[in-house]
């Protein structure tokens, strides 16, 4: 299972809607989901190329929880959502710190984001260093017995 599969895995786990392409692609994407006005979804890119050591991929990863939002809502209005969604992103840490799928990088910087997308969502976004606890090399030594 790939980098972003996990980030999947855990994200879904948690029962958000998980969305991973080109930036225009998560757009279109998201244009044509069934998105709750209160519902946090997730959508991930790949900031870098990944590294792989020991069979075990890393990289750099931007994870965002946004929601919808109304066009050029109030600045305070955007703050409550992104603190909304601020904690389902501390939520989805939590869940990769319990998985044991992944491990990521301290400090895990954060970034706010308004009025995005043509669906119009607000949120924050998490960028960490993601790596693999189990890999490659763990899975083919399990089935090819190498």
């Amino acid at each position: 299972m790939s980098l972003i599969k996990k980030i999947k895995a855990i994200a879904e786990a948690l029962d958000y809607q998980f969305f991973y392409d080109s930036g225009q692609g998560i757009d279109l994407q998201i244009s044509n989901a069934n998105i709750a006005n209160d519902e946090t979804i997730v959508f991930a890119y790949l900031l870098s190329a990944t590294s792989l050591s020991e069979g075990k991929e890393s990289g750099q990863v931007g994870v965002f929880f946004y929601r919808l939002t109304e066009f050029d809502f109030g600045a305070l209005e955007n703050d409550s959502i992104q603190e909304a969604t601020k904690a389902d992103a501390v939520r989805f840490l939590m869940a990769v710190d319990k998985t044991h799928l992944l491990t990521y990088a301290e400090p895990v910087s954060i970034a706010r984001g308004w009025d995005a997308m043509s669906s119009n969502m607000t949120g924050v976004a998490i960028t960490a260093n993601f790596s693999e606890v189990v890999g490659v090399s763990q899975c083919l030594n399990q089935y090819y017995l190498l």
